[in-house]
């Protein structure tokens, strides 16, 4: 009986809290999506469902979890299914769903970078002081999407793969950091050296050697620079990996976009959810690659199946 009382929800004290699993979550941020846009299409609601995901994450926090959770914000349902301890993938050319053994069908790879390339470039597509709320981050995409209709999605998606190639705000994001203080714009001064002696030439300081017509902080300034560019080509798979990455430098640009805030102000926030978008969505199709996320979909994403076609949402083709 004693037992039964400290067992009892009613008597431990710990309340009952609401589910963090995927699924659940994910429903309730298209809850708030759906709310404020209850007009947009399944497509830019995902978008958005994703955005109110990744825009307070860190990228050292990110883990395969978050891998998993992008996966079934992205596909879940409509390219991806889990079933049993299955996973099923969609054949968009013959309309069937069918089991998956070694490797994801190269047309979900390209839809997972086709909806990663969109949700980024929107980021890079906003402007103005935007405050950091679920709200008015929708009312910003909206202001990009609600440009384009709804038959428009090549057009779409063509302008965001744009802002993407030509990294558009990351040149505000720096003026940012430098309006701001925060970022490096010239070589520590060092003590003046006394001449060693006759015959010794004095060491030059950093600020006054030269290499060609070019100062030593200038080309500091430079290299940096190019490492910044060679960070967002190459971003490392996860952060574990990011010694191994080519381009890394401890004079970048901070990755903690919500630390990063403080420092640049609310006008840049959302190019360094930008940033941290573009890695993730690399890392997920890397790790997918290497079938290194999909047995986490499939622990975590599990739905379960109706009579003839899985799960209600987006229900379609047969099973084989």
């Amino acid at each position: 009986m004693e037992i039964e009382r400290t067992l009892n929800s009613e008597h431990h004290g710990a309340p009952v809290a609401e589910s963090q699993s995927i699924i659940p979550e994910t429903e309730r941020l298209m809850a708030i999506v759906q709310a404020q846009k209850p007009s947009w299409c399944a497509y830019r609601k995902s978008l958005a469902v994703a955005a109110l995901y990744m825009y307070n994450k860190r990228l050292s926090d990110l883990c395969e979890r978050d891998n998993a959770h992008l996966l079934w914000i992205t596909c879940g349902d409509h390219l991806l299914r889990a079933h049993g301890g299955q996973t099923w993938t969609y054949s968009v050319g013959f309309g069937y769903w069918q089991l998956f053994e070694e490797l994801l069908p190269q047309h979900i790879f390209e839809y997972i970078r086709e909806f990663g390339f969109v949700l980024e470039g929107i980021f890079r597509g906003i402007s103005g002081n935007v405050s950091r709320e679920d709200a008015a981050l929708i009312d910003a995409m909206a202001t990009i999407l609600d440009k384009y209709t709804v038959d428009q999605k090549a057009e779409l998606k063509k302008a965001m793969v744009m802002n993407c190639a030509w990294n558009k705000g990351n040149l505000r994001l720096r003026r940012a950091f430098r309006e701001s203080g925060k970022e490096k714009t010239a070589a520590p001064q060092t003590p003046a050296a006394s001449s060693p002696g006759p015959g010794y030439p004095v060491p030059a300081s950093p600020a006054t050697s030269q290499i060609g017509n070019m100062s030593a902080v200038q080309l500091e300034r430079d290299l940096s620079s190019i490492l910044r560019e060679e960070e967002e080509l190459f971003p490392p798979t996860m952060p574990g990996d990011q010694a191994d990455a080519p381009g890394r430098s401890s004079t970048d640009v901070p990755r903690d976009v919500a630390q990063a805030e403080v420092e640049v102000g609310s006008g840049s926030w959302y190019i360094l959810s930008a940033q941290a978008i573009a890695r993730c969505y690399v890392s997920l199709i890397r790790r997918l690659e290497a079938n290194k996320s999909i047995a986490f979909f499939n622990e975590w994403c599990q739905t379960p199946p109706g009579e003839n076609n899985g799960s209600s949402l987006q229900g379609r083709g047969d099973y084989i």
